[in-house]
């Protein structure tokens, strides 16, 4: 009976050790798995770590790239306003532009008119120095045949010529008379060659003859027989005529002159109108 309760408890007691060894062994198997479980967890642990760094990080890089996206949003604006004045310089640029080429134009076009003036205003010049030299020579030429009337017209002259020329007409006389001339005929002819000898002497040449107070100082045959003829009181015939003769012409040369003077005025207010016109341009 005891062998048989000895069996019977040995065999519960195998039983029971094979019950607890299946149950340490499935112990063992949920620690297994729970090692695994646990690996898997620290696993998607780490994993969530890594993902978080990595949402930081790209949190970090956004937050950048956003401050970033401000920088250049006002970076944009900021260029949007150079632009926008550099648009508004450049319009005011070609308006300037286009006042510049008009005033180039009429600046061209009043260059090209100025050099038309000039050259003209340089033919008046030249115009009136050439009228001028030859006022000046007819003053001149005025002058000293005035001097020379006036000097024919002096009594020492003319009886130093009266004698002159009776000197001659006798000694032609005398040559003549050697020859058988008639006395009178001889007489004549040496009188009025010598006569016109004198007149082409005196007589006024070029424009200035034209002129009616030239045509009055003149030299003629009458006037000349006339001053040569003297009277017994010593006066000199129509010497009334050369004084109204040599007013006349002083008037006139003083007309010359003030209209020379007048042109030449003219010409220098153009003048200077024209430098204070390309100053002020």
């Amino acid at each position: 009976m005891r062998l048989e309760h000895t069996h019977r408890k040995k065999k519960r007691l195998e039983g029971r050790f094979n019950w607890q060894a299946d149950l340490l062994k499935e112990k063992d198997i949920d620690i297994a798995n729970l090692k695994v479980q646990l690996s898997l967890k620290e696993a998607e642990a780490a994993e969530a770590v890594r993902r978080r760094g990595q949402v930081a990080i790209a949190e970090a890089a956004e937050v950048a790239r956003a401050r970033e996206l401000e920088v250049l949003k006002e970076r944009n604006a900021v260029l949007e306003e150079q632009v926008a004045a550099i648009e508004s310089a450049t319009a005011s640029k070609d308006v300037k532009l286009a006042s510049l080429t008009a005033q180039t134009a009429k600046l061209t076009k009043y260059l090209s008119e100025l050099g038309l003036s000039y050259d003209e205003l340089s033919f008046k010049a030249s115009s009136l120095k050439a009228e001028r030299d030859g006022l000046v020579g007819q003053i001149l030429s005025h002058e000293v045949k005035l001097v020379v009337m006036k000097c024919l017209q002096s009594p020492g002259y003319l009886a130093a010529l009266r004698g002159v020329t009776g000197h001659v007409v006798d000694k032609g006389m005398q040559d003549r008379l050697a020859a058988d001339f008639p006395l009178h005929a001889q007489r004549r002819a040496h009188r009025e060659a010598s006569m016109v000898d004198i007149m082409d002497l005196l007589r006024l040449e070029g424009p200035a003859t034209k002129t009616l107070e030239a045509s009055r100082l003149q030299p003629s045959f009458e006037q000349l027989m006339l001053l040569i003829h003297w009277l017994e009181d010593q006066v000199v015939i129509r010497e009334t005529s050369l004084s109204f003769s040599l007013d006349v012409a002083h008037s006139r040369v003083q007309i010359l002159k003030r209209e020379a003077a007048s042109k030449r005025l003219s010409i220098s207010d153009d003048l200077v109108w024209l430098s204070r016109y390309l100053l002020r341009t």
